[in-house]
């Protein structure tokens, strides 16, 4: 059972991971919904024909029923942008949301500020395979109520007990709202991921540092501290 158990759980995660590119492709990820960034994440932006605003924090119903996020102000994403592209002798255009955050990860990464990172990446995937495991629930439960109408009550022999169609649509109901809650965390603990690595590089220090081999001829190297 438990073999079983663990089994069922990496074909959670794998079949989140494809719900989730699908969802990037189709509306945003995480980066661009924080970065207040449009279209695919990794991809440049092409030219389209302007349109209406998208409501702040996503697609309209979509977006209300996740939880509307914050986008991160202009003026801190700009400003992460440019100290990222600066490091590594970039122009601010050519990072997108997906690599911005990308490159700020792993510079707190370099420099062991991960405890929430870790954090926030287990409760995502937490959350993710909750939300599928109680979907797929539900809808196994639907198919319990369709076939009880057809045929009969379900029996439970091993419970002594006849299940009808309304109880069976009870504990379906309960389980989709589950599955809602537990969407609305994964998405809440992804935008935090998102906004902790952008936030954590930004307050990362310059200090202006001699170096000793080059100190004669005036040269200095920059480090990063927290």
């Amino acid at each position: 059972m438990l073999v079983a158990a663990y089994f069922l759980g990496h074909m959670a995660q794998g079949l989140g991971n494809g719900i989730e590119a699908i969802v990037e492709k189709r509306f945003q990820s995480f980066e661009g919904l924080i970065l207040d960034e449009q279209g695919n994440p990794g991809q440049k932006e092409m030219p389209r024909e302007p349109k209406e605003e998208p409501t702040r924090g996503g697609h309209g119903t979509i977006a209300w029923l996740l939880g509307e996020q914050e986008p991160m102000p202009a003026p801190l994403r700009d400003r992460a942008k440019d100290k990222a592209s600066k490091m590594l002798g970039l122009t601010a255009d050519e990072l997108d949301g997906a690599w911005l955050y990308s490159i700020c990860d792993e510079a707190l990464a370099q420099r062991g500020q991960v405890q929430d990172r870790e954090v926030y990446i287990y409760r995502e995937g937490f959350y993710r395979s909750l939300a599928i495991a109680l979907s797929l629930l539900c809808i196994s439960l639907l198919a319990s109520v369709w076939r009880t109408l057809a045929f009969g009550d379900v029996s439970t022999a091993a419970l002594g007990v006849s299940l009808g169609w309304p109880d069976l649509l009870a504990f379906a109901g309960v389980s989709a709202a589950g599955a809602w809650l537990a969407c609305r965390r994964y998405v809440r603990f992804g935008c935090y991921r998102v906004r902790q690595a952008v936030t954590g590089f930004l307050v990362l220090k310059e200090e202006v540092q001699p170096d000793d081999n080059k100190a004669a001829g005036g040269t200095i190297t920059l480090s990063l501290k927290i």
